[in-house]
């Protein structure tokens, strides 16, 4: 998939000025850190030291791939040998006070670059580590919690996961529920009224972000009343002006917060030919006219059905990151080291290839690793890859 027009790149728009603005509002891991606010202030030095670093580093960078927590530990080598920058914890250890999470931190990254970690915990049917505690579905919060309530349950949560190790949560869903019924997504909705989803997400964000998490709004641009779930299927949305009257709202809501913004993998009809994550149209409203310009861009799973029914992971991947994603995610991830170890070889071959013939300019991988760093508080200047 060729795309004619590249995401604007970042240079000379203060782009890490605007990042640590973001850091001193508080609102991406909790409290920013004034020492890599400060260092992320002077553009130039963090633009130079990302641009000095190997093309092979930045393709690594901008992957998230999914492990189980059975052979976690095995998985480190591989990481670390290709520079992986995220991990999504499909499973929870038995234990997860066992510091295996945090061995694993340390091992799969270098030196002063520790690998993002992230966890889908929705509640409900959708939660990795209920045994930390159970939380209820989003929408039985909704339906029997004010915001206030939501915002200090999900804070005492929050500050488990970070005690054993999490940095992101995949959450709160923007979704918006139909009208009537419940969509592909039952009751990991808040509600079919956008001012209460509204509402809930940003209790959300903020009981995240009190405990010194990264929250990710998903599934932009709204999967709530899509025709499927797209792990399965190809799926269709409503019209784009249904979805800019109901879906965006949440969006338009919590542009300020500080929150990542998962990309879906839905298709919007009359506006994009095909998955959501894979066009430059999507980042570009995203990132322009929602004003989220420096905040954090994932993909949902790439290897999902209504992605690999058209292209291969690695076209897909290589796509996701030309159309303005800061990270792809991949969540296949088996506990086999030698199949983990070929798979992200792969990916990051298309990614340096797309890099050399230009479809990935060189800056906008580094601009993506920048706000990759910039979200854990690592100061680019740091790395020694």
């Amino acid at each position: 998939m060729s795309y004619p027009e590249q995401m604007p790149s970042l240079r000379n728009r203060a782009i890490a000025a605007g990042l640590a603005g973001v850091l001193a509002a508080g609102s991406v891991v909790g409290i920013a850190s004034a020492k890599v606010t400060n260092s992320l202030s002077s553009e130039p030095a963090a633009e130079q030291c990302i641009d000095n670093l190997p093309t092979s580093f930045l393709a690594g960078q901008v992957l998230m791939v999914g492990i189980q927590a059975e052979g976690m530990s095995n998985q480190a080598s591989v990481f670390k040998r290709y520079h992986v920058g995220g991990a999504v914890l499909m499973t929870a250890p038995s234990n997860p006070y066992d510091g295996s999470i945090k061995r694993f931190k340390r091992a799969a990254g270098r030196r002063g670059d520790p690998v993002l970690i992230s966890t889908d915990e929705e509640g409900g049917e959708v939660q990795r580590f209920s045994a930390i505690g159970a939380l209820p579905s989003p929408m039985q919060v909704a339906n029997t919690l004010r915001p206030s309530q939501a915002q200090k349950l999900i804070t005492q949560h929050g500050r488990k996961l970070k005690d054993v190790g999490v940095d992101m949560v995949l959450g709160p869903l923007a979704d918006v529920a139909p009208r009537q019924g419940y969509g592909p997504l039952g009751d990991r909705v808040f509600s079919s009224n956008p001012q209460v989803v509204s509402a809930y997400d940003r209790a959300y964000v903020r009981g995240w972000q009190a405990a010194g998490l990264l929250p990710t709004l998903k599934h932009f641009p709204g999967m709530g009343s899509a025709s499927g779930n797209t792990d399965y299927q190809p799926a269709i949305t409503p019209s784009l002006s249904s979805l800019k009257q109901r879906d965006f709202v949440p969006y338009k809501k919590l542009a300020k917060s500080g929150t990542a913004i998962m990309v879906g993998n839905q298709t919007v009809p009359g506006w994009l030919k095909g998955p959501a994550s894979l066009s430059p149209l999507v980042d570009r409203y995203l990132r322009k006219t929602l004003g989220y310009q420096n905040n954090l861009v994932v993909t949902d799973a790439l290897n999902a059905a209504a992605v690999t029914h058209a292209v291969s992971e690695t076209q897909a991947v290589v796509d996701a990151i030309a159309a303005g994603n800061d990270m792809a995610l991949i969540v296949e991830g088996s506990n086999d080291t030698a199949s983990n170890a070929k798979l992200i070889k792969q990916l990051e071959a298309g990614l340096e290839k797309a890099v050399w013939s230009g479809a990935i300019p060189k800056p906008q991988l580094a601009d993506s690793v920048l706000r990759k760093l910039t979200a854990q508080h690592i100061a680019a200047c740091s790395i020694k890859p």
